[in-house]
């Protein structure tokens, strides 16, 4: 009678030991994408700059959005990370995975004006979901000036025509020490354009700065640019001074301001006490956060003048010169001429671009110009470019390449002038006409020997094209027997090579498997994987196929392998990082995870990992 209720209790023990050993996964579906932003300081000062960041939770990646406008700040996008951080635990068949999945985004944003003022909210698009970003305020203050620094702007013009380059300098005079520093200011937008030069000579633009270099890069309206470091003075004492060499280019016409220009920097002003656990060479400098405004200056800009603009005028303004050389001096009707011009002008040559052959006047109608136009050649002197390109005489009563004519503005006497090359003297021979005379070489015309019953003895002719002709007389009758090719040296070559070489290759093969069956298993077994994971139709599929492969190599059952043991394979670190990965997306599809990738994004993986393991096999 007591049988019936111990049976009962065994198959109830047995019913709880399997629900506790059973694996499950903690999981909760993701919510929906937020958005929060924050700066890296609410107080700012005029011409310095503060960190405006985006935290996106939720998602590992979002497109960079564009910010709400601004007169008050321009801003400058940093980059973004991903800083999401996952991690899965497995106590006892027990599965906990936990995700914090988040996205941060920077931006550099640089004050206009002062007083309070902020980034808007916005809607940002997250993977089709319209997320709210909030409103973020901070203030900006006039900066505290510094008497150990002074910043100047100096033009040799107060005015200038409409596209004319000015140059100007931004000298900055430093009387303490500083470990940082950035220029800002208007960069003009429409109505100027502003361009920093680099000062060292064309040999050395390009190359690494040294210490020893009276050079220096710093930023200069958010990129690198190379100052001049020279002496001078400041409150009676000698200081170093730092200039930017600046070309300024008007592009509306009117009294314009340029300026003003500002640079921060960490002025040191002490150093602190030394700690016990300091070295010798740490840097124990004290800082403050210091900002020098420059003056402005005006210039005064008049329009180009409407009357007597010539024809291919491109907007060079300056004074320009046009040189013109050619490669050859003879050449054939329709023989290429290399061409070469050098244009010299005034730096930076904004706009500069080679004459159109096309425009000058007759050139087209004696030559015939190469349809890839001009390219730009290394030039090797400052205010100074070089274009080559080639054309091709039409005519043998050409006697010079003709002047090439550049239409340029010249600023000095207020009119439009055109510079022209030397013309190029080109002597030019007709092309030879080919006669059937020259195809056959002999000067008589091909013409089929007569029909004759025996075989025509080939002869030979004088050089030439016709050398060789045709004829059916030449052709001579020979039999081919099939059983002659099979028993000559090339022909038993040919039907025995392959099957030896198939033998070759076995025997080697075998010898290679009982020498070392571990790989051969190995090997038989990437091979097999190869083949399953072309085949899956699901997950669970690639899942077997990737831990048959592995199953050699840690020499366990393929259904007992984990990611962890994956983990510590004796394979290369990235085959093992994979490898991982791999088994971790597996294992979150079998116990249910919410985040579980898809067979189609999973198979092009697990096939390369197949190929890593075949390489390593």
């Amino acid at each position: 009678m007591l049988a019936r209720p111990w049976a009962a209790m065994r198959a109830l023990a047995a019913c709880l030991l399997l629900a506790c050993w059973a694996p499950h996964a903690d999981a909760s579906p993701p919510d929906s994408p937020t958005a929060s932003v924050a700066v890296s300081q609410s107080m700012v000062d005029l011409g310095d700059s503060l960190v405006y960041q985006i935290t996106v939770e939720g998602v590992t990646d979002v497109k960079p959005p564009t910010l709400p406008s601004s007169d008050a700040w321009e801003a400058e996008y940093m980059g973004g990370r991903d800083e999401s951080m996952r991690s899965t635990f497995i106590v006892n068949g027990r599965v906990t995975e936990s995700s914090s999945l988040k996205y941060v985004m920077q931006w550099r944003i640089t004050p206009r004006r002062l007083g309070p003022t902020a980034v808007d909210s916005f809607t940002l698009d997250v993977g089709g979901k319209p997320v709210r970003v909030p409103r973020v305020q901070f203030r900006t203050n006039e900066p505290q000036e510094s008497p150990n620094f002074r910043l100047v702007l100096e033009s040799d013009r107060t005015s200038a025509y409409v596209g004319e380059p000015i140059r100007m300098r931004l000298a900055w005079s430093v009387g303490a020490n500083v470990k940082s520093a950035a220029f800002t200011g208007p960069d003009g937008d429409d109505v100027f354009d502003i361009e920093a030069l680099d000062p060292r000579p064309l040999k050395a633009r390009g190359s690494d700065l040294n210490a020893n270099d009276p050079w220096r890069l710093v930023p200069f309206l958010g990129r690198d640019t190379i100052v001049t470091r020279s002496q001078g003075e400041l409150g009676g004492r000698a200081v170093p001074i730092f200039t930017l060499d600046l070309v300024v280019t008007p592009r509306k016409e009117g009294s314009l301001v340029i300026g003003p220009y500002r640079v921060a920097c960490d002025e040191v002003v002490g150093q602190r006490a030394r700690g016990f656990f300091d070295s010798p060479f740490d840097d124990r400098s004290q800082t403050r956060r210091t900002i020098t405004t420059g003056n402005a200056l005006s210039l005064e800009v008049r329009p180009l003048p409407a009357e007597g603009r010539p024809d291919g005028f491109s907007g060079l303004i300056g004074r320009y010169s046009i040189e013109a050389s050619a490669a050859n001096a003879e050449a054939n009707v329709g023989d290429p001429v290399p061409l070469t011009i050098v244009i010299r002008g005034p730096e930076p040559m904004p706009g500069l671009v080679p004459p159109d052959l096309s425009l000058q006047g007759d050139f087209e109608s004696t030559f015939r110009p190469a349809p890839e136009g001009w390219e730009a050649a290394p030039s090797g002197a400052e205010g100074e470019r070089r274009f080559i390109t080639t054309v091709r005489p039409r005519s043998d009563a050409i006697t010079q390449i003709p002047p090439i004519r550049l239409a340029y503005f010249d600023t000095s006497t207020g009119r439009y002038e055109v510079a022209e090359s030397a013309p190029i003297a080109l002597k030019v021979r007709p092309s030879r006409q080919i006669t059937a005379a020259d195809a056959t070489g002999a000067g008589t015309p091909l013409a089929p020997a007569a029909s004759s019953t025996s075989s025509a003895r080939l002869t030979s002719v004088p050089g030439g094209i016709g050398a060789n002709t045709e004829s059916l007389d030449a052709i001579e009758q020979r039999h081919v027997s099939i059983l002659a090719m099979i028993v000559s040296p090339p022909g038993l070559a040919f039907l025995g090579l392959p099957p030896l070489a198939a033998s070759v290759a076995w025997l080697a093969a075998t010898r290679s498997r009982r020498a070392d069956p571990a790989r051969a298993a190995r090997r038989a077994a990437v091979h097999r994987a190869a083949a399953s994971v072309s085949r899956a139709t699901t997950v669970a599929d690639l899942s077997s196929a990737v831990r048959d492969a592995l199953g050699p190599f840690l020499s366990m059952a393929p259904e007992a392998i984990t990611f962890d043991d994956a983990a510590r394979a004796p394979l290369p670190p990235g085959v093992r990082q994979e490898l991982a990965s791999m088994l971790e997306h597996f294992e979150r599809d079998t116990y249910g995870s919410t985040d579980a990738a898809s067979l189609t994004d999973l198979r092009p993986r697990a096939s390369r990992l197949i190929s890593m393991l075949r390489e390593v096999a």
